[in-house]
């Protein structure tokens, strides 16, 4: 009752301050305010989660979009701005989760029991409503913006050398083209990348070339925002575990026996493809492959599988309207001229993509070409390119550490290990010491490496990315920790020798782009403050079993030089990444499963035997070659 009242009082006192005194105006909102309210009332009897979060939303933008003056009316949008503050944590915590389950239930509900034509249908549309922008993700509003005025007068002006001048210069430090052209080696290009009203201008720069403008029209600031929606539907889609949770609601619904259930399970699983793409432009437009399983449900959700391939076409080709995608333009400047590598300055409206897992064709046979097929790519923040230190080539000495009671630690561990034993060390955070003597060991490991690597959990936080940490000991419920480090203290440890540091944990690459907090990424902090040259993060919650295979893939590169005992020839660690990428992209299912066996024979592990178990099950010829296994680890630096 308390919480009722606490709801609709400032709602009814704002309310009271719009009609009064009367007036004809006044009058006009009471019988449209009255309209709206009986049809919320409906709704609400009809589907009242669903109807309750599309009303804050819409409140929420009513309360931003006031114009009437006034002090009080102000004062009231303020205590009504104060109220949704207060009633965030109940907006993430329990109203959005429910939200996805019901609705992701009933695509469940409707596949097992009344044919794919129906499921198809309530997918695609939803799809289609994130990607227009009309499904907003709530609990992350979105943050982008139109660049400065002076900026897009070069940009419109084909001006691009003092278009990069102002994104390189701050007010303490000019930075000359000149020099930004100084930085780029040979078979390189600088691809800056900015989101307007007018379309995404990209500016192309080689050494010793004129950089030159790029407009793709069709990728407006909107879109981009439209996208970035979608993005974070996936987003909170895995870390969530929605999907997981909705197919063993919808399949316990009603009592029925162990065969029944693992039938249903494997009926999701193998729903016939030809009757799920009935449509047949959005099959050719998607080309779908056939999506592996652990214990009969599917390793990626399939409406966030059909999102990502969504996005990532986007990014590269062109939806079926336009025909235009953004790297399909500058893969026209960058191609023909030999460009190998790409470092790729996105403003924050695309800090979230990840671009090398771009689309750029689709033969008839369903075989994908990706921007990471093509090119090298290592991202950089717009404005750094002076600021960050140039990768230094030499002998690596690795310090690992990670989450404390997490198989991925230790099996991780235990191979890197076996793979360079004279040039890896390890660090463990213990329950017995406090917070200071830990940090105190740390930096004293640290010290003597030159590469740090993180194997375990993180977490990104979306309101104040400087409270993003990565936990450091599992507590004794295996669910929370007991020892963790935020972004703010964990860049006080790093000491200034460092060259790489990669972070293997969930969500650490993901920038602040819905905080006003002074503090950036974990990758542009270490970058920026901390000296270190180059940064390997994520973009999204990262599943355990591929990963594995991937960092032990990428250090067997970087450590080995390339990949043989005893190499000397030392690969870029971008180089060493692309490389571990195309890897387990292309690995089959046999060889796969030897990968793990190999791994499991140095340590044991009880998430390799069920995932050799899946395989081998399994009739997916490339267990791992969706975006989403590969996809979420890129490089930041290493110029």
């Amino acid at each position: 009752m308390q919480a009722t009242v606490k709801i609709y009082k400032p709602f009814l006192h704002l309310f009271r301050k719009l009609i009064f005194p009367p007036s004809r105006k006044s009058l006009r909102f009471f019988l449209s305010f009255n309209q709206i309210l009986f049809k919320f009332l409906f709704d609400l009897i009809r589907d009242p989660e669903k109807t309750f979060w599309m009303m804050m939303e819409q409140v929420a933008e009513f309360i931003e979009f006031i114009e009437k003056p006034g002090d009080e009316i102000d004062q009231v949008s303020q205590d009504f701005r104060t109220f949704f503050q207060e009633m965030q944590p109940v907006l993430e915590n329990q109203l959005i989760p429910n939200f996805f389950i019901s609705e992701t239930e009933k695509w469940i509900g409707a596949t097992l029991e009344k044919g794919s034509a129906l499921v198809y249908t309530k997918i695609n549309k939803r799809i289609q409503r994130v990607l227009e922008g009309r499904n907003k993700p709530l609990f992350a509003p979105i943050i982008v913006t139109q660049p400065r005025t002076e900026l897009i007068e070069y940009l419109k002006s084909g001006d691009a050398a003092n278009a990069i001048e102002c994104i390189e210069s701050t007010p303490s430090q000019h930075i000359s083209f000149q020099h930004v052209s100084d930085l780029i080696s040979e078979g390189s290009a600088l691809v800056y990348l900015l989101a307007t009203d007018d379309g995404t201008f990209g500016i192309v720069t080689q050494k010793d070339v004129p950089p030159e403008i790029v407009l793709c029209k069709s990728f407006t600031r909107q879109k981009v925002k439209n996208l970035l929606g979608g993005w974070i539907w996936l987003y909170y889609w895995h870390r969530e575990m929605v999907y997981a949770r909705a197919i063993e609601r919808s399949i316990h619904r009603r009592k029925r026996s162990q065969e029944e259930i693992e039938g249903l399970r494997e009926a999701y699983q193998r729903i016939p493809y030809e009757l799920l793409f009935h449509n047949q432009a959005l099959f050719d437009h998607l080309q779908p492959t056939e999506i592996p399983a652990n214990n009969g449900i599917p390793a990626i959700p399939f409406p966030s599988w059909l999102l990502i391939e969504a996005i990532l076409r986007e990014l590269g080709k062109g939806d079926l309207a336009s025909n235009e995608g953004l790297w399909q333009r500058l893969d026209e400047k960058l191609y023909p001229r030999g460009v190998k590598r790409i470092i790729l300055c996105p403003d924050k409206a695309f800090a979230l993509f990840p671009h090398h897992g771009a689309i750029l064709n689709i033969d008839r046979d369903g075989q994908k070409e990706y921007l990471l097929d093509r090119y090298e790519i290592t991202y950089l923040p717009q404005g750094t390119l002076a600021k960050v230190k140039p990768f230094k080539p030499q002998p690596p000495h690795l310090l690992a550490f990670g989450t404390e009671g997490e198989e991925f630690l230790s099996v991780g561990l235990a191979n890197l290990h076996a793979l360079a034993p004279d040039c890896v060390s390890e660090w463990h955070a213990s329950e017995k010491l406090d917070r200071a003597e830990n940090n105190k060991r740390f930096k004293a490991k640290a010290s003597e490496a030159n590469a740090l690597i993180f194997l375990g959990h993180g977490s990104h936080d979306w309101k104040d990315s400087s409270r993003s940490f990565l936990g450091l000991r599992m507590d004794r419920s295996g669910k929370g920790f007991n020892r963790w480090v935020t972004l703010k203290n964990f860049v006080k440890l790093i000491p200034p020798h460092i060259n790489l540091v990669t972070l293997a944990g969930c969500g650490t690459g993901l920038p602040p782009i819905t905080s006003l907090s002074d503090y950036k990424g974990f990758a542009e902090e270490l970058l920026l403050r901390c000296g270190v040259s180059a940064v390997i993060s994520t973009f999204w919650p990262i599943p355990r079993t591929p990963t594995v295979l991937l960092i032990h893939q990428f250090h067997k590169y970087w450590l080995l030089g390339n990949g043989e005992t005893g190499s000397t020839k030392l690969l870029a660690p971008t180089t060493a990444l692309r490389r571990a990428q195309l890897w387990l992209r292309a690995l089959t299912r046999e060889q796969a499963i030897a990968e793990l066996e190999t791994l499991a024979s140095v340590q044991s592990s009880l998430e390799f035997a069920e995932e050799i178990q899946a395989l081998q099950a399994s009739s997916v010829e490339y267990p791992y070659a969706h975006p989403y296994f590969w996809s979420a680890f890129y490089m930041t630096g290493d110029i």
